[in-house]
């Protein structure tokens, strides 16, 4: 026989319970004006304190106090229409808002790179860097930027830098960039890709079409040369036109097995500088093996790796004299 069900004896079991409103976080105690943003895809409004915005933001400032307002009468919180920020960022917008009303507790020690970005891009927008100035250190927002700007897909790191005044991450990562980055037809996605600072990837682009041209020429020269050979121009020290044949002939089979050849231009290598450097350095020449006491080990080198680090060691540096000119007004 089934076990008799217990009566509850909660009177209020049925009734649902009302749910507790989460406070609107862009509401401040001290709020004067009114402010709309995009927070959790909805549209809210909120409220912050003119004076604070005016001393965060002189565009913040501008705003409170348009300079174009002729109106002489000032306009209460009620009748001033509100101030539209909600194509902003919201979780970077709430951080600088925070920093501007002092609410310091909210402020998070770390930020995630997708949020340090969009702060960035708000520094950059209302000109504030100076409002967040504390939180930019090795210890907070900025703790390990140097190896964080330089993970994969990661690149905008360029723009933190820029904004925030690291030139050396700065210069690290474009450095990097130049080895590092993919590029299909003529790299219009890489000088679309925003926010960016101004004329970097285009340098960051042309110092890789730079590179790979050096790296290429370095088996296409050779290949050149031993095509270019002759019953009367032999490049074997022992002037063994079969020598020349055998070099020529593993030079282009290596090359036809890492698709480079019929010849790639520069540009139209997709793969990163490193990719191809890598394939280089993996290339064996072959030669004929010693006979009659002639050893041809000295007719042509058997790798390209003494050369492929020659052009690795100190590539061309992707900034520009105006980037430096940026760091040095921000110092």
């Amino acid at each position: 026989m089934a076990a008799e069900s217990k009566p509850n004896n909660d009177p209020f079991a049925f009734v649902p319970r009302p749910s507790i409103p989460t406070p609107n976080p862009f509401v401040f105690k001290t709020g004067d004006t009114r402010i709309l943003i995009t927070h959790n895809k909805e549209r809210i409004e909120g409220e912050v304190s003119s004076h604070a915005l005016c001393l965060a933001s002189p565009v913040w400032e501008k705003f409170i106090f348009p300079p174009w307002n002729s109106n002489d009468a000032a306009e209460t919180s009620d009748t001033a229409k509100p101030i539209d920020f909600s194509e902003d960022d919201s979780a970077a917008l709430l951080t600088l808002f925070n920093i501007a009303h002092l609410r310091f507790h909210e402020v998070p020690a770390c930020l995630p790179y997708k949020v340090l970005l969009q702060v960035a891009v708000l520094c950059d927008q209302y000109d504030c860097v100076n409002l967040v100035r504390p939180w930019l250190s090795e210890t907070q927002w900025l703790k390990d930027s140097a190896d964080e700007a330089v993970k994969t897909d990661q690149e905008q790191w360029l723009f933190i830098a820029w904004v925030f005044g690291l030139e050396d991450v700065f210069d690290q990562l474009a450095t990097h960039l130049v080895q590092t980055i993919q590029v299909q037809g003529d790299g219009e996605s890489w000088r679309s890709l925003t926010p960016m600072p101004p004329l970097i990837m285009e340098s960051i682009l042309s110092c890789r079409i730079n590179l790979l041209a050096s790296l290429l020429d370095i088996p296409y020269v050779l290949l050149n040369k031993y095509e270019a050979a002759t019953d009367t121009i032999i490049h074997c020290i022992h002037r063994i036109g079969y020598c020349d044949l055998v070099i020529y002939a593993s030079i282009l089979r290596n090359l036809r097995l890492y698709a480079l050849y019929p010849r790639l231009r520069p540009q139209d290598f997709a793969k990163t500088v490193n990719e191809l450097a890598a394939v280089l350095e993996s290339i064996n020449i072959h030669q004929p093996p010693a006979s009659d006491c002639l050893v041809h080990s000295s007719c042509c080198d058997t790798t390209f790796k003494s050369r492929v680090a020659e052009q690795l060691v100190n590539p061309s540096k992707p900034l520009l004299p105006f980037h430096h000119s940026h760091f040095q007004l921000l110092k």
